[in-house]
């Protein structure tokens, strides 16, 4: 399946570095989302405001990447 985030250079040469033996699950992909919440909180008023389902689910996608890289961390050491 074509993934827009793993096509793009930047992410390549800054995950060159992960060791194979890493699997980098679906979610932390689809976590790619959380930088539209970025912008938009540094730049208010351009994009009109995230619903509570919106939250939810940021805060969701960002706690699951938070626990998978210390999960990983943990593992390696």
């Amino acid at each position: 399946m074509w993934n827009p985030v793993s096509e793009n250079p930047q992410y390549q040469r800054s995950h060159s570095a992960i060791p194979d033996s890493i699997q980098i699950p679906e979610e932390v992909f689809e976590a790619a989302k959380l930088t539209d919440y970025a912008v938009s909180s540094r730049y208010p008023g351009i994009v009109e405001p995230i619903t509570d389902s919106e939250y939810k689910m940021a805060l969701e996608s960002a706690k699951f990447v938070f626990e998978w890289v210390s999960d990983s961390i943990m593992s390696s050491e």
